[in-house]
């Protein structure tokens, strides 16, 4: 049971794609000292800094399990002075459901609680979310089609889910833009920790950069792979763990031509998100942020629209040796196959890239 009565509370909500894994990597690594406080990050117990299933609790179907115990545990007997809880998966929490819990199960930390979020450019989320998704196979479509399911599913209209996350935790609350010349150091590390610690209040051991970028070759590639595995009957729960793994190998030097836009969709983004700039601009940063950055998008647009097709970027030969690969995993995939996301989580966790 803690005995620290000063202690604080900082909670990482993400948002998807904005460094959180990098952010969470310094946290596992411990790379992270205050000068003036102990700080503390919640791992558990399979050494991952991303608390999913505490963050799940407050979604509108959440339920408790091990882990969210785990962190409860770790909340009520943590010593140090500042406390870190990070996971992107808060992005589909309800703020009032986390201020209540909060408030209720930890009081002594009522008053001291802070909450940091990062907002990504729509254009650029747009992007790098289809192309997380299609590097998983959580989507084998193409990108103009899976766009429109993505606009509808609201995941661009930022500004009513932070205005929500303000309201609970009021001045508390702080939404950073997740744009490098808007950053501190250009480094979601350093901006992180100044945030959550004050500016120079911390070392870091070493600059930590998760972030994954995949080639428009090996982005097509994995997209050809898993539509065979869908062809073959191999859902996709079984499919993503496996792909991810795949895609841990595949071509990501600064050489390698990558995904870009077509100027249709970026205009279609532009004009699904120009409220939601202007409403973010306006309630969070004073000035015109996310209008630029949309206004800047246009810039990198392709004439043509991103195509990922098979023939587009691989021989005939290339396809068929794709073909028997699909063929050889699929005969080697079990049928239950229940242990293999436990076991990517772990090996996963311990990849200290």
């Amino acid at each position: 049971m803690t005995t620290n009565n000063t202690r604080s509370l900082v909670l990482h909500i993400g948002d998807p794609k904005t460094g959180t894994s990098s952010i969470q990597r310094a946290l596992q690594l411990g790379l992270v000292e205050g000068k003036s406080a102990k700080v503390s990050g919640f791992i558990d117990q399979i050494n991952s800094a991303n608390a999913i299933s505490f963050a799940r609790v407050f979604t509108p179907r959440g339920a408790r399990g091990r882990a969210a115990h785990e962190a409860e545990r770790w909340l009520k007997n943590e010593n140090a002075d500042v406390l870190i809880i990070s996971s992107e998966f808060f992005s589909e929490a309800e703020p009032e459901l986390v201020k209540h819990y909060l408030d209720k199960k930890y009081p002594d930390l009522s008053g001291r609680i802070k909450v940091i979020a990062y907002v990504r450019p729509h254009v650029c989320r747009a992007l790098s979310a289809f192309t997380e998704r299609t590097k998983a196979g959580y989507t084998i479509s193409d990108f103009d089609k899976w766009l429109g399911h993505f606009l509808r599913s609201g995941s661009l209209y930022y500004t009513p889910r932070f205005l929500r996350w303000r309201a609970a935790f009021g001045e508390s609350f702080v939404l950073r833009p997740y744009i490098r010349s808007h950053i501190r150091e250009r480094d979601v590390v350093i901006d992180f920790f100044s945030e959550a610690l004050g500016a120079g209040n911390f070392s870091l051991a070493r600059s930590m950069n998760e972030n994954q970028k995949i080639s428009l070759k090996a982005l097509s590639g994995l997209r050809g792979f898993n539509r065979g595995m869908s062809g073959a009957g191999i859902v996709v729960k079984q499919r993503i763990q496996l792909s991810l793994m795949i895609s841990r190998f595949l071509e990501t030097g600064s050489e390698a031509m990558m995904p870009k836009m077509g100027a249709a969709s970026i205009a279609r983004i532009i004009k699904a998100c120009r409220k939601d700039a202007q409403d973010l601009d306006r309630e969070f940063f004073g000035e015109p942020l996310f209008m630029q950055e949309l206004a800047k998008s246009r810039k990198d647009a392709l004439e043509d629209a991103l195509d990922l097709s098979m023939e587009r970027h691989f021989t005939l030969d290339e396809q068929g040796i794709l073909d028997i690969a699909v063929t050889d995993l699929t005969a080697l995939m079990p049928k239950g196959y229940k242990n293999w996301a436990a076991y990517y989580r772990k090996f996963s966790a311990a990849q200290f890239l």
